[in-house]
């Protein structure tokens, strides 16, 4: 990651620079490596979206395993997972490198992290770049919830943005009708899943990354076009590999999410409510919204 940031640097700036990356406690190379239940993600998992009660059990069992391995796992080692903790860390990084003061950039999460570091300790912070910031006062719950409806927005951009390419895709030119055929691969692919692997939920967490980065539309709506115009199922099963699927790296950074998450805020207790946040939501913002409920619950 640092050299990848030093080479997206303007070369002046990069210049002034040693860009140092590290790997936050239970990340990676720090030891010891969260790893709650590898193979958590392995295709095909339940829809997302629950359609009865039974359903929605068989996600909430799903999310219950999950916390309790990791409690059986690492509960010597959960208790201090936390963002003040890694703030900590990071100052420690500070005085190794004998330096009197950072310059630190971050994105997403990492926004938090620089924030409560500068919290801690503002006489320490020389610059401070934030990208994609984290609201502060939305951890975690309400910005999950928040986010929900952002997600929505850019899977309706990504629908427009097909639209305006036709001459490439063949999918129309209303990006109403567009979104509407993207949601009719998605019930073709719960009932069937895609060359026996991508199901509804895989197929979310494969368009997902085009939520962040434009770069990446071209390539899903290839597969798009091809699963719809052709019934393409390996257009599909390729783009999930490149864009969705979870290797053990990603079962480790999900492992660290949902503890560092867990310890740095409160979260409702009672599952109704986020049941009926997630049904209140979803009619608006279908997109992730229970996709995201899983995958903090």
């Amino acid at each position: 990651m640092a050299g990848f940031v030093a080479s997206s640097l303007p070369k002046k700036v990069a210049a002034q620079y040693d860009v140092i990356g590290f790997d936050p406690r239970g990340v990676g190379k720090s030891t010891p490596a969260l790893n709650c239940l590898p193979g958590h993600f392995d295709p095909v998992r339940p829809d997302s979206v629950p359609t009865s009660y039974r359903a929605e059990r068989v996600n909430r069992d799903r999310a219950e395993s999950f916390a309790r391995a990791c409690g059986e796992k690492h509960g010597d080692v959960l208790p201090y997972m936390d963002t003040v903790s890694a703030a900590k860390d990071l100052d420690v990084i500070r005085r190794a490198l004998g330096s009197r003061q950072l310059n630190y950039f971050g994105y997403s999460y990492g926004t938090y992290l620089g924030a409560v570091y500068a919290k801690l300790y503002p006489e320490r912070v020389r610059r401070l770049v934030l990208d994609s910031v984290v609201d502060p006062d939305d951890v975690w719950y309400e910005g999950n919830l928040g986010q929900d409806y952002a997600f929505d927005d850019r899977h309706k951009a990504f629908a427009a943005w097909v639209a305006k390419n036709d001459a490439t895709y063949g999918l129309g030119t209303d990006p109403a009708r567009v979104e509407a055929a993207w949601y009719r691969m998605r019930a073709d692919v719960a009932r069937k899943p895609a060359g026996g692997t991508v199901g509804a939920s895989e197929l979310e967490d494969t368009f997902l990354p085009g939520g962040y980065y434009n770069g990446y539309w071209p390539y899903l709506a290839e597969a798009f076009a091809a699963y719809v115009k052709d019934r393409d199922a390996e257009a599909l099963v390729e783009v999930y590999e490149n864009f969705g699927a979870v290797d053990a790296s990603g079962d480790n950074g999900y492992s660290v999410y949902t503890a560092v998450q867990c310890r740095d805020a409160g979260w409702p207790e009672r599952w109704s409510t986020w049941r009926n946040d997630s049904r209140r939501i979803h009619k608006k913002a279908p997109f992730m919204t229970w996709n995201n409920t899983w995958y903090n619950a």
